[in-house]
């Protein structure tokens, strides 16, 4: 194995025990070293970037995926991250547009492209495109239905199918009011019969019992991961 090669993966190595022992500082010094052995290397610049993500840096984190693209145009855990990045941001087009190109690209792992359509989902929804958002929950669910991301689509898709109900409902409009029908002439006033007798007060109904209240079931946070390590 050449010197370079054998430091570079030394570093890496090291990079990802002091990562491992919450020191990200070191890992990406670390990371920062073996880039500059290897420069064209993807693999160690999406890494960094995706370190920068987990300290909250994501402007540093997104020049490091964008790096990394430029490096290997068709590198979709970078094109994920990036996309991870900008929803962070608020950047929704930009990360609708990325995480649509990582799983055109094919992810490593189920989790990962479970992961990517679920914000892909997200990004489209807040951007207005429920049909595409509505379809992509849909493969959420069929691809994890029990995990947090399963979950969490399945009752999103059914909220935006129950507002575009209501929406065709109210479309429709409401039911036309046929002609008014003519009122009868009164009739005159009978004489008032005598009164009768009181009748017996009813006994009082039981009250129904109680519902106990529904607990709520903990709201399941989607955990973001970050797709790290060497391809």
């Amino acid at each position: 194995m050449a010197k370079g090669k054998s430091d570079v993966d030394g570093l890496f190595g090291r990079a990802n025990r002091a990562l491992d022992a919450g020191k990200s500082a070191d890992a990406i010094a670390l990371l920062t070293q073996a880039m500059a052995l290897e420069p064209e290397n993807a693999a160690l610049v999406q890494s960094r970037g995706a370190i920068h993500a987990m300290c909250d840096e994501l402007d540093l984190a997104v020049a490091d995926y964008s790096r990394a693209i430029a490096l290997s145009p068709k590198y979709a855990d970078a094109h994920l991250n990036r996309g991870l990045a900008m929803w962070e941001k608020g950047k929704l087009k930009e990360s609708a547009k990325d995480l649509a190109k990582a799983l055109a690209l094919g992810l490593r792992r189920d989790e990962l492209t479970v992961q990517c359509t679920y914000f892909l989902a997200r990004a489209r929804e807040r951007l207005g495109d429920t049909k595409k958002a509505y379809d992509d929950y849909l493969h959420v669910v069929v691809l994890a239905p029990d995990s947090a991301y399963g979950v969490d689509a399945a009752d999103r898709s059914l909220a935006i199918r129950l507002a575009e109900e209501r929406a065709h409902a109210g479309k429709r409009g409401p039911a036309k009011a046929g002609p008014r029908a003519k009122a009868p002439a009164e009739a005159p006033a009978k004489k008032a019969a005598p009164s009768k007798a009181p009748a017996k007060k009813a006994a009082p109904s039981k009250a129904p019992a109680k519902k106990a209240p529904a607990k709520k079931a903990p709201a399941k946070k989607a955990a973001k991961k970050k797709a790290t390590g060497r391809r």
